[in-house]
């Protein structure tokens, strides 16, 4: 049984071919309003911080989403985070680094196994702590021999979707005391 928290559905909307496009998702969800600020590229260049600027309104776990359609090719913790890459049609990969749990189940490069997919906008972990940060990096194949380069998604970004999610818990307006259970007559 796969080990992926599948949230919600992104449906493909039509090219002007006539064929459907895959939707690309940012991986930071709009919070109650709040939208994830503007990446920050890293000084050498390899990956974005993706970041919540109104950080006084997060909640202790943030979702993590898969930014498109792929095949996962490597999940495992890396010192006291996880981090989990992705490869995409067209020659595209991301990585996903500094989340605090992942759904994945870890992948062991000495084991065979049955490729695990994903689809845009499914869960593939949560972020944490009081300043939500996830390391991301889009990458694009150069060449025949499999090399692949990272980019500056940035550009690529602004033309995603950024789905919504929900805090569910309560706020100081609403009571945090359990309502007193009625039985029910037998």
């Amino acid at each position: 049984m796969l080990n992926v928290a599948t949230t919600r559905t992104v449906h493909a909307s039509p090219g002007t071919n006539g064929a459907y496009l895959k939707p690309w998702v940012c991986p930071l969800p709009e919070l109650n309003g709040c939208r994830p600020a503007r990446p920050t590229l890293a000084a050498d260049g390899s990956h974005v911080e993706l970041a919540y600027t109104d950080k006084h309104t997060l909640p202790r776990f943030v979702p993590v989403f898969a930014a498109h359609e792929g095949v996962i090719t490597y999940a495992a913790k890396s010192g006291a985070t996880h981090v989990i890459c992705l490869d995409h049609p067209g020659g595209w990969s991301t990585q996903y680094a500094n989340l605090e749990h992942m759904f994945i189940v870890p992948t062991d490069r000495f084991r065979r196994r049955r490729k695990v997919r994903v689809h845009a906008g499914d869960v593939l972990g949560y972020a944490a702590g009081p300043s939500v940060l996830i390391r991301f990096t889009l990458a694009r194949l150069v060449d025949e021999d499999e090399a692949c380069a990272a980019i500056d998604p940035r550009d690529h970004m602004q033309r995603w979707l950024v789905l919504p999610w929900a805090d569910d818990r309560p706020t100081s307006s609403q009571s945090s005391v359990p309502q007193t259970l009625i039985p029910i007559a037998a």
